[in-house]
């Protein structure tokens, strides 16, 4: 695989703490971390996967650059929970 590779991939317990760190500090950025953020960010398999949600990872190579979770909404939707990305993969299109 080629080291600048950017590929999508589903939720690995490995990607954890960059779900946590990126949502956290793109929060911080541009929001305010509500109660909410906190439950999700911090269970995010009780509350995002156990409940039929899914958790993606933007990788460039090995590292994570991007994430966000999708939560079923309503009868056959999902709505955008957390998005995420790196400082340094901004603006990249």
């Amino acid at each position: 695989m080629n080291d600048n590779q950017v590929r999508v991939t589903r939720f690995k317990p490995q990607h954890f703490e960059s779900f946590v760190q990126l949502n956290y500090q793109w929060i911080e950025t541009y929001f305010t971390v509500e109660k909410m953020d906190r439950e999700q960010l911090e269970n995010p398999k009780e509350k995002i996967l156990d409940v039929g949600g899914e958790i993606f990872f933007v990788l460039e190579g090995a590292h994570v650059v991007g994430t966000c979770a999708m939560v079923p909404y309503g009868e056959r939707g999902f709505e955008l929970a957390k998005m995420a990305v790196s400082p340094s993969s901004r603006g990249k299109g």
